[in-house]
């Protein structure tokens, strides 16, 4: 939690997995869940990733938090359909 670079107020989740993991199919449906009660939840199988990922929702953010639908956010080895299929 904290402010962008924009003083936009942030909450992000950050699922963190090992190298190369994917989330667990009710980790999956619970980040479904979450965002579709607007919360930004992303997944991470890396520490360059959470930093990327810091980087682009606090530091330098793309799109500014106002603007991001919390669907977008793609999950590793999934895509978005994927996820939005399973609710």
């Amino acid at each position: 939690m904290g402010h962008d670079a924009n003083d936009d107020s942030v909450t992000l989740f950050v699922e963190v997995k090992r190298p190369g993991q994917h989330p667990r199919p009710a980790q999956v449906a619970m980040i479904q869940k979450m965002r579709d009660h607007g919360q930004h939840v992303v997944v991470a199988d890396s520490k360059s990733q959470v930093d990327a990922l810091l980087d682009d929702y606090f530091t330098r953010p793309a799109v500014p938090i106002t603007e991001r639908d919390p669907h977008d956010a793609s999950l590793p080895g999934r895509t978005g359909a994927v996820i939005t299929a399973l609710t």
